[in-house]
Order: C-alpha cells, then sequence, then structure tokens
C-alpha cells in the first residue's frame, strides 16, 4: 500500500508541475494527453500487482483443462446422497471455457458459468449466473496441486464476506469441489461439496 501511495503521489505531482510550466497549445494537449495515459496505466498496473500473492499461478493457460467434459456430479442433500451432471467446453476459438450445471434430479437448480485467462491482467477470471438470479464474478488461481476462483462479496446482513471454489484431489476422470465462505479470507467454512466423476461413454 505504501509503495502504491507513493507512485500514484510522484506521477500525480508531475502531471501538475508539467501543467503549470507549459502553455496551452495543441501540441501541449498532447502531452497531457500522454502523460494521463501513463498515469492510468501506472495506477492499474499497480493495483493489479498488488493483488497477486506469491506462490500462487495466475496465468497457466492450461489450468481449467482438467475440468473440460461430461461429468456426473453427487453431493450430500437434506436428505441423504443427491445427483447432478455439469457439460465443461471450450467455446469462441477456445478462449472461453463455458460451464453448464444440472442440479436435477437432486435439486431443481441450473447455473452457468464462463471462465478465460484475461488478457489485461494475464489473470483467470469466472463469471456465475444461475436459475435463482444469482450472480458471481471470480478471481482464478493455481496454488500446489489445488485451483481456486475467489471472490469478495456481502453475506444476507450486508457484512463484508470472502468466498471460494476450491477444486483439488484432481485425477483424469474425477475430483472434487467444494464450496467455502469465511468472514476474514483466513478462516473457512465448508457450505457445499460435490464430488465429480467423468461420464463414461454411453454412460
Amino acid at each position: 500500500m505504501g509503495g502504491r501511495g507513493h507512485i500514484t503521489g510522484s506521477v500525480a505531482d508531475r502531471a501538475i508541475a508539467v501543467e503549470q510550466r507549459l502553455p496551452l497549445t495543441p501540441d501541449t494537449m498532447k502531452a497531457y494527453s500522454s502523460l494521463f495515459l501513463v498515469l492510468v496505466f501506472v495506477l492499474s498496473a499497480g493495483s493489479t500487482f498488488a493483488n497477486k500473492t506469491a506462490g500462487r499461478t495466475y496465468d497457466d493457460p492450461k489450468m481449467l483443462d482438467f475440468w473440460i467434459g461430461e461429468w456426473d456430479l453427487t453431493w450430500q442433500g437434506k436428505e441423504g446422497e443427491e445427483n447432478g451432471s455439469n457439460t465443461i467446453t471450450k467455446t469462441l476459438k477456445g478462449a472461453v471455457i463455458h460451464e453448464s450445471f444440472n442440479g436435477l434430479p437432486g435439486m431443481e437448480f441450473h447455473g452457468q458459468s464462463f471462465s478465460l485467462l484475461s488478457r489485461v491482467d494475464k489473470s483467470w477470471k469466472q463469471v456465475w449466473v444461475d436459475s435463482a438470479n444469482g450472480y458471481l464474478d471470480f478471481d482464478g488461481y493455481k496454488e500446489g496441486e489445488k485451483v481456486v476462483f475467489h471472490r469478495k462479496g456481502k453475506d444476507p446482513e450486508g457484512k463484508l464476506i470472502h468466498q471460494r471454489m476450491v477444486f483439488y484431489d484432481i485425477n483424469k476422470d474425477s475430483f472434487t469441489w467444494d464450496w467455502e465462505t469465511s468472514p476474514n479470507g483466513a478462516d473457512w467454512t465448508l457450505r457445499w461439496r460435490i464430488h465429480y466423476k467423468r461420464k463414461t461413454a454411453g454412460g
């Protein structure tokens, strides 16, 4: 935070100093425009780099390749084991990974997500929408053998809450997915666990 504030102040002070020295002409207007673009770049770059954590990989283009395919899902419901399915495909010339979640027969719930490796900040993004009018946006990364998508939101009382999806125990034909929440980003509570098993041919 201190480093980012120092950079911000330094660039802004220089912009003000240049404006005070130079007369307002077409050439100086171009100079102001260029300086403004540099300022925007520095601020956005500082924000992006400050949010990345050591030990995590943000720009692996193959991070979600394991997820592609047709999956049978199982989880524990109120009355015992429940089942659903999920279909994951690549679209838009392979740039986007599309998820189509079907909660049936376990529950009447459907959702879709779109994930991609952003060319802007070289990190994974995901947007989720569902049949319960839900909308969630995530930042993704790989940490060890786990894939994580994290976001900050609000609980029903309006308090800040951290939410994340964790993909782990990843094998060719199976893995486990956890949905977790935390009040502080450190102490996590499991809310939903789904076991994925790849569909077999004709299954």
